[in-house]
């Protein structure tokens, strides 16, 4: 995940998690003369990184951020998952291509989040489904296309019921491995989405006191986005089992955490710490750590306690260094603000930022940040084009996985993998015409922005006795901008036409 130009030196996962380095011996004395900050940015710039950070992972040497993954290859954030490829925050999955925000599922394509679904494709904010497609909203339903906002159906067909024949007919047509069919069949989800379905305004479900989106089984959440099984936090994303937190990315089965990104497995009382793991305590400004403890400005220490600048210290030691430390940060300024933006080891452009705040080259760099001017990937080298290509998965052959293919919107390079044409071909799946990356990012439209804005509920269904005849008053909090065109109910106008 490091670019060639990043000044600290970069391991494989075999030698960083290995004992043939010794992370003490870049440790340093504090220098109460100087910022913290301008130390810690010294060591950040020897101390080795891992190139990507995973963990008990089995032939998944291409993806990032990964627990208990098995054959896995371009994913990234998805723990105890299998066969998967390009899929971005999964659990447990297992033979998904193209997908992102899934729990326990299998055989799915271009889904984004779903729970417990199977053999489905282009299922968008949907549970407990199988066998369907291009659909929206779908909870306990099987076999369905084209549908939205449907509860225990079977068979169904833009929210009409079908026989079991005709609804074969439909899909065998629809659901191919032509490139056309699909581009066609894509643009009529997006319609339906847009058009037709009912939005609940907030998906806030089994939560009590919760301020902000997709918050599950919560409670005392104030301005978190994409929550479960969690309490107190404020100013959150991505939360999964976290208690008693505050300004969190990406934690889960932690608690007391404070300005933090990517802590995990059961850590406790961190802050301003990144990717630290399994069992970390009282860490302060460190990345990097493994089952540590009492840890202040550390980098890739492993089962250690009472260090400062990667140097060990006896307890008392480290108290008192500790607490002196923290006074000369509060002259300065620094105790209690966060790692300012020079410590990053990442550009702007290569980070997820951009994916919620894109900004130009000009405007980052005159803000202070960095901005990585190199490509990644190869350009111009392929050996078929896309018009050479077969529009039917049935009439490609297995020679194609030899063929460097160009995508359609970015020019960059990439190939075909075997274990991804035996999933398409089994899968019934047209190859893509766009790299990885453009195909994660055509995807995020399914995503909403991590803001929210108050709206009025649009229903002016007759028959609803909240409103009596009239256009419904509610008002609420969404995610859905106000210049969006999805239909919005409030909560109780879409739990009267769910069906």
């Amino acid at each position: 995940m490091y670019s060639t130009d990043k000044p600290f030196p970069v391991y494989c996962y075999a030698c960083w998690w290995g004992d043939k380095w010794d992370p003490y011996s870049y440790g340093r004395n504090i220098d109460f003369s100087r910022l913290f900050f301008e130390q810690y940015l010294e060591l950040q710039n020897v101390v080795p990184r891992v190139g990507l950070f995973n963990s008990n992972t089995v032939n998944s040497e291409y993806s990032n951020y990964a627990l208990d993954d098995k054959n896995c290859y371009l994913c990234f954030r998805t723990v105890v998952s299998e066969n998967c490829l390009y899929v971005y925050y999964c659990y447990k999955g297992k033979d998904l291509i193209d997908s992102s925000y899934t729990h326990t599922g299998e055989l799915l394509y271009e889904c984004f989040d779903t729970r417990n679904c199977y053999n489905s494709r282009y299922l968008i904010d949907s549970e407990n489904c199988i066998d369907s497609a291009y659909s929206y909203d779908l909870k306990n339903c099987s076999h369905c296309i084209f549908s939205s906002n449907l509860r225990n159906k079977q068979y169904y067909v833009r929210n009409k019921q079908v026989t079991p024949e005709e609804f074969k007919k439909i899909w065998n047509d629809v659901v191919t491995g032509s490139r056309l069919k699909t581009k066609d069949a894509k643009q009529k989800l997006i319609a339906l989405y847009r058009e037709k379905a009912m939005h609940r305004y907030n998906m806030i479900l089994k939560s009590t006191n919760a301020r902000g989106a997709k918050i599950v089984n919560s409670k005392n959440m104030h301005e978190v986005y994409y929550a479960t099984n969690s309490e107190n936090v404020r100013y959150g994303d991505d939360i999964e089992s976290t208690r008693d937190s505050m300004d969190a990315k990406g934690p889960e089965d932690s608690e007391r955490l404070y300005e933090i990104c990517s802590i995990d497995n059961a850590c406790y009382n961190i802050f301003f710490s990144n990717f630290c793991q399994k069992g970390c305590r009282d860490v302060f400004y460190s990345s990097f750590c493994i089952n540590s403890q009492n840890c202040f400005g550390s980098i890739g220490l492993k089962n250690s306690e009472y260090c400062i600048l990667n140097k060990r210290y006896d307890k008392e030691e480290y108290l008192k260094l500790k607490d002196r430390l923290i006074k000369h940060m509060t002259r300065t300024g620094e105790w209690g603000e966060n790692f300012p933006v020079n410590l990053s080891p990442f550009a702007y452009n290569e980070t997820v930022v951009m994916e919620f705040f894109p900004i130009e080259r000009d405007e980052a760099l005159k803000k202070g940040y960095k901005w990585q001017d190199a490509k990644t990937g190869t350009y111009g080298q392929e050996t078929l084009s896309q018009e050479d290509v077969p529009d039917d998965i049935k009439n490609i052959s297995e020679s194609i996985v030899n063929e460097i293919l160009a995508c359609i919107e970015c020019k960059r390079n990439y190939r075909l993998t075997p274990q991804e044409l035996e999933l398409y071909k089994r899968l019934n799946i047209c190859i893509p015409e766009k790299c990885y990356e453009c195909r994660y990012h055509e995807r995020l439209v399914w995503r909403l922005p991590r803001k929210l804005w108050t709206r009025g509920c649009v229903c002016d269904i007759k028959t609803h006795e909240i409103h009596a005849g009239d256009k419904c008053k509610n008002e609420f909090e969404t995610s859905y901008a106000p210049d969006r065109p999805e239909i919005i109910y409030c909560e109780e106008c879409y739990l009267k036409e769910v069906v």
